[in-house]
C-alpha cells in the first residue's frame, strides 16, 4: 500500500482530478439500457475492459490493440474532455453536454448517471457498426458500473496491468503530453529491478509527432497531485478489480519493456481469449510493423 501519502494539492489540480475521479462517484446509480452491441454481420462484439494505475500503460495498449483488432477504444475521460472542448458526440444530448460543463466548473464530481448517459451514447454512436468490438479504458469506477458490464456482457474479457510504484511515479514525473491530440512521449529512462523502459520523445522538441500540436508538462503531472492519483486509485478501483480476478476471462500483465513489451502482452491476451472463448483472430502486430509507437498512460 502507498506510505507517506502526500495531502490533496490545491485547486490548480482540481480540473484533472476531477476527470480522473469524475466517474467514481456512487452517488447516483446507474439507468443503463441493454445495449444492441452487435456487428452489421449481427455477430456479437468483443468486450475488453481494461484495469490499471495511472501512468501503468493502459491507454497505450489499448490504442494499440483498438488498431490491430478493429476495436473502438472508449474512455470516460477522453469522452469528457471532448465534452469540455466542445467536441461531444453527435448524439450526446444537449442537457447532457451543459451538466457535464456545469459539473467541471463547479469542481463537483460528474455523477455515475451522467458518466453511464455519455457510454451509452458511445457505444451507440452509428460509426462503431462495422467495429469488431470495445475496449473500455477507465470504466467501470465504480460497483454499479461493474455489475452493468458483467450483467450486459458476461463474456467480456478484464485486463489488469500493474508496475511497481516507483516506476509509476518516474513514469508519470516525465510526461508529456500534446495538448491537441493527446498522444504522450515521455523524457525519462527507467532501467533497474528487471525495468527497461525507455525514454520516448517527439522527433522536434515540444512537437508531436502526429498532429503538429504543442507537447507539454500537464499541471497534474507533478509529484502531490501523482500520490493523490495512485491513492484514489487503490481506495476506488482496486475493490473493483478483486471481484475481477475470479472471473473466467482474466488476465493480469506487468509490461517491464514498455512498450516492447506488447507483442508479449498480445500472445497471453490471445491465449486467454482462444481458452475461455474459442475464436480465430487475424491480424498484424503494429508493433511488429516497426511503427514509431510511444508508451503513454
Amino acid at each position: 500500500m502507498i506510505s507517506n501519502i502526500i495531502n490533496k494539492t490545491a485547486c490548480t489540480q482540481a480540473l484533472s482530478q476531477q476527470l480522473f475521479r469524475s466517474f467514481s462517484s456512487a452517488s447516483i446509480g446507474l439507468s443503463m439500457p441493454t445495449l444492441n452491441t452487435r456487428t452489421s454481420q449481427n455477430k456479437p462484439k468483443e468486450i475488453v475492459v481494461f484495469f490499471g494505475a495511472p501512468g501503468v500503460g493502459k491507454g497505450t495498449f489499448a490504442r494499440l490493440m483498438a488498431k490491430d483488432y478493429d476495436y473502438i477504444k472508449i474512455s470516460p475521460g477522453d469522452e469528457i474532455r471532448k465534452i469540455l472542448k466542445g467536441k461531444a458526440e453527435s448524439n450526446l444530448h444537449e442537457s447532457i453536454i451543459r451538466k457535464v460543463q456545469a459539473a467541471v466548473a463547479e469542481g463537483r464530481l460528474v455523477d455515475d448517471g451522467l458518466v453511464t448517459k455519455i457510454l451509452n451514447a458511445r457505444l451507440r454512436d452509428p460509426s462503431n457498426r462495422d467495429a469488431k468490438g470495445f475496449i473500455l479504458d477507465g470504466f467501470p469506477r465504480t460497483k454499479n458500473q461493474l455489475d452493468w458490464i458483467t450483467k450486459e456482457f458476461p463474456e467480456s474479457m478484464f485486463v489488469n496491468m500493474f508496475l511497481k510504484e516507483e516506476v509509476l511515479i518516474e513514469g508519470l514525473l516525465g510526461r508529456r503530453t500534446c495538448i491537441d491530440c493527446g498522444h504522450t512521449y515521455n523524457v525519462k529512462s527507467y532501467n533497474k529491478d528487471g525495468y527497461q523502459i525507455d525514454a520516448m520523445v517527439p522527433e522536434f522538441e515540444g512537437v508531436c509527432d502526429h498532429c503538429g500540436g504543442d507537447v507539454v508538462l500537464r499541471e497534474d503531472d507533478n509529484l502531490p497531485a501523482i500520490m493523490n492519483r495512485i491513492k484514489v486509485y487503490e481506495k476506488e478501483t482496486m475493490p473493483l478489480l478483486k471481484k475481477c480476478v475470479t472471473k473466467p476471462s482474466f488476465m493480469e500483465f506487468e509490461a517491464k519493456r514498455g512498450i516492447y513489451d506488447y507483442d508479449q502482452f498480445i500472445s497471453i491476451f490471445e491465449k486467454e481469449l482462444k481458452k475461455n472463448r474459442p475464436r480465430k483472430h487475424y491480424f498484424m502486430s503494429s508493433a511488429a510493423l516497426g511503427e514509431n509507437l510511444i508508451l503513454s498512460l
